[in-house]
């Protein structure tokens, strides 16, 4: 009996159990233990840190885990003073594999992240950018005669101009966040704060917070994330005629991301150090072809010779 109650708890844990005749093989794992999801996580966002990085302006540089995952900043004041629209991007990046409405916790908690920046720094202009790979999915219960999913109604507000359609999509934004729910991993009390704005804000605050917050939507995988990376480093003028070294661009500029990220205290990123990395990863790759071009010949010249 105490054998078969073993089994049974072991099945419980496991019920995938190797029979392998080897015993090294025997190891029953303890179920969701593989962490994957959080580690495609962490590489995807390195990734698109790749992708924001080579598409830099000579006046930008990245701030890495500062405000939010990735930070797009102006390297001078001069820089910001030729600028309207923010002083500071914030882009939160979710790997996610289902899809994201505008009452997701995702959205819930991106948003009101966003709210918490604002009211921490009111005399910055800040601009957010939820990236995803998530697909726009239907609030359920929240039908807009448009036929727009919430997100895409959101969206629609930095178009529109008619002040009676303006007025008549923001309110039903708001019936939308202010819907009843309370999502286990938002902070209760910050979720109060922004709903309370969501409230009682004017309809020109109101608007200037949604046409400061974006939805992008990235690659849909990580696979394609390296693919969208890999072509954004071929079309860069430091390979020109020699784009097949974008593979080791890539190499290079991803174990640089990773090691700026591992080091503690500010991580930045320059348009500069890209440049450099890439025309030194550039060099190594013609020197690698060039290298084996003449190990291939030494054999028939020698062959030749004798």
């Amino acid at each position: 009996m105490v054998e078969l109650l073993r089994h049974s708890i072991c099945l419980s844990i496991s019920p995938r159990m190797n029979t392998s005749p080897n015993p090294l093989d025997r190891f029953l794992a303890i179920p969701n233990r593989d962490a994957y999801a959080t580690i495609r996580g962490f590489v995807y966002q390195a990734v698109l840190t790749i992708q924001a990085w080579l598409r830099l302006s000579t006046t930008e540089m990245l701030e890495l885990e500062a405000g939010e995952d990735i930070d797009w900043r102006f390297l001078s004041e001069r820089a910001i003073a030729s600028r309207k629209d923010s002083d500071r991007v914030l882009g939160q990046v979710k790997y996610r594999a289902t899809g994201v409405s505008l009452r997701s916790e995702v959205s819930l908690s991106s948003l009101v992240t966003f709210h918490q920046h604002r009211a921490c720094n009111p005399e910055v202009r800040l601009q957010f950018r939820l990236l995803s790979n998530a697909k726009i999915v239907q609030e359920r219960g929240h039908l807009h005669p448009s036929g727009l999913k919430g997100i895409e109604l959101w969206t629609s507000l930095t178009a529109i101009t008619d002040p009676a359609e303006q007025k008549a999509r923001l309110a039903f934004v708001r019936g939308v966040l202010l819907a009843p729910c309370e999502p286990p991993k938002i902070d209760r009390k910050q979720l109060q704060d922004f709903r309370a704005f969501v409230r009682t804000s004017s309809d020109d605050d109101f608007l200037d917070f949604v046409r400061s917050f974006t939805w992008m939507k990235m690659s849909s995988d990580l696979e394609s994330a390296l693919a969208s990376a890999e072509q954004a480093i071929s079309a860069r003028k430091e390979l020109q005629g020699f784009e097949q070294a974008a593979p080791l661009c890539l190499q290079a500029l991803l174990q640089h991301v990773l090691l700026v990220l591992s080091q503690p205290g500010t991580k930045q990123l320059r348009p500069e150090t890209c440049t450099e990395l890439l025309q030194r990863s550039q060099q190594q790759a013609t020197e690698a072809v060039a290298h084996g071009l003449a190990s291939a010949r030494q054999p028939w010249q020698t062959k030749r010779s004798s």
